[in-house]
């Protein structure tokens, strides 16, 4: 996927793809491409992980400082709990199957994710790095993906 075949509207950014670019790891300038003229949104399952990341002070002090920094470039997508949780629930009996049972747990957060983008009308695209778990997820909804490789 080019820039150009990014849809226009506003984007849910994955966890992985915050981390990238704040610490410009991985494919980050890849990723920072896609996301050019876009409003730019986290679920409140990124923003617990990235804090829960730097909780665990794993990180070098300028990486941490960097990664907290760049919780400030993207709102929080406002979302109706009860609609998330809908279609959470859908979401996970759909892909019980797909997976393992500790694929299952792993993959509890990106379902997450995927439930916030899916609770807005019309659906948020969700812009990760994670193809294996989120092309599932996609593929048992309406979610677009959007990511380089696609």
């Amino acid at each position: 996927m080019t820039p150009d075949e990014v849809p226009a509207g506003p984007l849910l950014v994955d966890t992985d793809v915050v981390s990238w670019i704040a610490l410009g790891e991985g494919r980050a300038d890849e990723f920072s491409a896609l996301l050019v003229g876009h409003q730019l949104y986290i679920s409140f399952v990124t923003q617990a992980e990235i804090k829960t990341f730097l909780g665990m002070n794993v990180l070098h002090e300028d990486g941490a400082a960097a990664l907290a920094a760049a919780l400030n470039d993207y709102a929080v997508l406002p979302v109706n709990l009860n609609q998330v949780v809908e279609e959470w629930s859908s979401l996970r009996s759909a892909t019980a199957h797909t997976t393992t049972p500790d694929d299952r747990e792993r993959r509890q957060n990106d379902t997450w994710i995927a439930a916030c983008a899916l609770s807005k009308s019309p659906v948020v695209p969700v812009v990760t790095g994670n193809l294996r778990d989120f092309k599932i997820l996609a593929d048992a909804s309406a979610i677009t993906l959007i990511h380089p490789d696609l």
